[in-house]
C-alpha cells in the first residue's frame, strides 16, 4: 500500500511539473509570437508547446487580413473572400483600364505562392501568358519573415489562414535562419 501511495504521489508530482513546464513555455512562446507578428497578421500557437520546445519546432496558425497583402498591388485594393482579390487600374493610350486578379493561396518550399485562378482586363479574360507574368511579379509572400515555414494555406472567415513550424530554441526564443 506505500508503494502505492508514493507512485500515485511520483505521478502526480511529475504531472504538476510538466503543467507547470506547458504554461511556462506557453507564456514565453506567446510573448515572442506576439513581439514578431505584423500589423494585420494574428499568430496563435496550435497545440501543446513542450512538445515543440523539446523538439525545436512549434506549429502556429498565422491569420493574415487583406490589409496585409495590400502589397501585392502597388495601388490595388485587395480583398478575400473566395479567393484573394486584387483589383486595380492601369494606365494605357486609351485611358484607365480595370484589372482584376483572383488567386489562390498555396504553398511552396515553406513559403506561401499566389496561383493566378483567373485574371480579367476591364471584365475581358487575359490569356495563359499574361496570366502566368503576372504570377511570377507576385512572387512569394512570407509570413513571419524568416521564421515561419509554412505548411498548408487556406481561406477561411474572409482571412488567408497559414498552419506553419516555428523552429524555436529551448528558451521558447525564435531560432530565425
Amino acid at each position: 500500500m506505500r508503494r502505492l501511495r508514493i507512485a500515485v504521489l511520483v505521478v502526480a508530482v511529475l504531472t504538476t511539473l510538466a503543467i507547470a513546464a506547458e504554461i511556462a513555455g506557453r507564456y514565453s512562446v506567446s510573448e515572442q509570437l506576439a513581439a514578431r507578428a505584423p500589423i494585420g497578421v494574428d499568430l496563435q500557437l496550435n497545440g501543446p508547446v513542450l512538445p515543440g520546445l523539446i523538439s525545436g519546432a512549434i506549429p502556429v496558425t498565422a491569420k493574415i487580413e487583406s490589409r496585409t497583402l495590400a502589397r501585392l498591388g502597388d495601388d490595388a485594393q485587395v480583398t478575400i473572400d473566395d479567393s484573394v482579390q486584387v483589383t486595380t487600374q492601369r494606365q494605357t493610350a486609351l485611358g484607365p483600364l480595370p484589372v482584376t486578379i483572383n488567386l489562390e493561396p498555396t504553398v511552396s518550399e515553406g513559403r506561401v505562392v499566389f496561383a493566378v485562378s483567373s485574371a480579367t482586363a476591364a471584365g475581358i479574360e487575359l490569356p495563359d501568358r499574361q496570366r502566368a507574368r503576372l504570377a511570377d511579379k507576385l512572387g512569394a509572400f512570407t509570413v513571419g519573415g524568416q521564421c515561419l515555414h509554412a505548411t498548408t494555406a487556406r481561406i477561411e472567415d474572409h482571412r488567408l489562414v497559414v498552419e506553419a513550424v516555428m523552429p524555436v530554441r529551448i528558451d521558447g526564443s525564435a531560432r530565425c535562419p
